[in-house]
């Protein structure tokens, strides 16, 4: 069920993506995506764990109620609402609901979009409001609020007195009644509008060129990044604030194993080598490998163990006060073959809880799969490679242990304190 879930995020992206990439949110675009996330929500509906995200989905719910922008949520808004304690809460219960929901197959902070489309279509029971063109899209674009507000909060952000906000702002891009002086200044005035458009979730700005105006010093500063248009007898330029969507994919060789669509042993140690944070040791008999990615918003480590006929898989979503590893983390392989990251403190509370979930599945079982003298060593190797000064903090830990001649499967999960 959750491999179908992962499947149906995947066009949800697709479709995501191509909105901010020309900033049509077209009227098929809207209703393919729309079918998408009624046929995930079926999925999720048999997955989400009550136990885990109850309190998460109550917080969701009651800020979604209090604050009409947050019915119209966009990933690319995280730097706005995340400067508000409310939002903080928001985007923490989200992103939390998100983990749990799609385990080793979170590929961006966009899937938190993503999967708040899925909860709308769970759990929003006012049937009007559900019939409306903004109930669920695939992309927002700035965070919706009235217009006199908006413009206003534009003038403070940037300091500029001459803005005026489009009334058909709404969507990917901010459109403007106003353009830029021409010189240098003018140049400053736009940066300052693409830092606070940015800010807000919008993925690019068009303003007015008039004709009069040569605007070199503009052509010169943005170059290709400056689109300029004709239209109805008047220019207009337009400037992308980003690409509007994260590229930070997550490796797909620990998905494969996670969605068992491959086998840890039919993969060849090339797919291994030179590769500092992802690795594989073979041990007592045991085949396992590790993985230590970003996948937007929290490090993750990824785990794979092999033996005969039983294997085991999970992760660790750790929280950071950073969005990447410094620029100056030292890394090197151990004689073991794992990794060692700048760490001379190991986050025990990582470790304490991993291996009482872990722990849980040997106690569960009725198999003498002995994990934890190897889980003990493989996961002192996987928080080694977290630095110790992201402050990490458990955010959700789940394991899935699999029995390919019987076909028995068990799965725990947990989330952090």
């Amino acid at each position: 069920m959750r491999t179908m879930l992962a499947k149906s995020l995947d066009s949800m992206r697709a479709i995501r993506r191509e909105v901010l990439v020309d900033g049509n949110v077209s009227n098929e675009r809207v209703e393919k995506y729309i079918e998408l996330v009624v046929k995930a929500a079926s999925f999720a509906d048999s997955l989400i764990n009550p136990e885990i995200v109850e309190k998460h989905l109550s917080t969701i719910i009651n800020l979604y109620n209090d604050d009409s922008a947050l019915r119209h949520y966009d990933s690319n808004q995280d730097l706005w609402w995340n400067e508000s304690s409310e939002g903080k809460k928001f985007l923490e219960a989200l992103r939390l609901i998100t983990i749990q929901l799609l385990h080793g197959n979170v590929y961006s902070r966009e899937d938190a979009f993503h999967v708040f489309q899925i909860l709308k279509c769970l759990y929003e029971e006012d049937k009007e409001y559900r019939k409306a063109v903004w109930f669920i899209l695939p992309a927002y674009g700035g965070i919706c609020v009235d217009f006199d507000y908006l413009q206003a909060l534009l003038i403070k952000m940037t300091g500029n007195n001459n803005l005026i906000v489009n009334t058909q702002s709404r969507g990917p891009t901010l459109i403007l009644d106003w353009y830029p002086d021409d010189g240098k200044g003018g140049v400053q005035e736009i940066l300052k509008i693409i830092e606070a458009a940015a800010k807000l979730g919008y993925i690019g700005i068009e303003f007015k060129m008039p004709q009069e105006y040569k605007y070199e010093d503009l052509y010169k500063n943005f170059g290709s990044l400056l689109e300029v248009k004709n239209d109805s007898d008047s220019w207009k330029g337009r400037i992308r604030c980003g690409t509007g969507y994260d590229r930070c994919k997550s490796d797909t060789l620990f998905q494969s194993l996670e969605n068992n669509e491959k086998k840890l042993s039919e993969i060849p140690p090339s797919e291994f080598d030179g590769r500092l944070l992802r690795y594989r040791c073979k041990k007592d008999g045991r085949d396992y490998a590790v993985c230590v990615d970003f996948p937007g918003f929290a490090n993750r480590i990824l785990f794979t163990i092999t033996e005969n006929e039983y294997s085991a898989h999970g992760g660790i979503y750790v929280s950071n006060t950073v969005t990447k590893l410094p620029d100056n983390t030292q890394i090197r392989l151990v004689n073991d073959g794992s990794i060692y990251i700048n760490a001379d403190k190991k986050p025990s509370d990582i470790l304490e809880s991993f291996t009482n979930v872990l722990n849980k599945i040997i106690s569960n079982t009725k198999n003498n799969y002995a994990l934890s003298d190897i889980s003990a060593q493989l996961l002192e190797d996987a928080v080694n490679s977290l630095d110790s000064d992201l402050n990490a903090v458990v955010m959700f830990i789940y394991a899935t242990l699999t029995n390919s001649r019987t076909g028995e499967e068990m799965e725990i999960e947990e989330a952090g304190e």
